[in-house]
């Protein structure tokens, strides 16, 4: 696996996040849209359940692509209202897919799944 340093992400783009699938045991694989918020970068979905975020609460390990690159990461969700709002307003500012996917602010604050990724050491 590479290292990867932060500073060399953009402030967004898409990525795949494979996870462990909670129920089968195997991997589980999504183009999603990441940003960096803060310096830390997060992945935030539409509004709604998703597959991704229920296998990240079963097991936060995970691996992101970006190409050829592949990193190991840990993800932690994001839970604090405050913060849920912090890094929605982030994913706003620096990518308009969120925008103009016809949902209010609050409802990306009140119902999106999103975590943090940390690379493992």
């Amino acid at each position: 696996m590479a290292r990867m340093r932060l500073e060399d992400l953009p402030a967004t783009g898409t990525c795949d996040l494979t996870t462990i699938g909670r129920r089968s045991g195997t991997e589980r694989t999504v183009e999603i849209w990441f940003v960096r918020v803060d310096g830390a970068v997060h992945v935030v979905g539409t509004p709604g359940p998703r597959s991704w975020i229920a296998n990240l609460r079963a097991d936060p390990r995970a691996s992101l692509s970006f190409g050829d690159s592949e990193f190991r990461v840990v993800a932690t969700e994001v839970t604090d209202v405050s913060a849920r709002e912090h890094v929605a307003r982030g994913a706003w500012d620096v990518q308009p897919w969120y925008t103009a996917q016809g949902h209010s602010i609050d409802d990306w604050v009140a119902r999106s799944p999103m975590v943090r990724l940390a690379l493992t050491p």
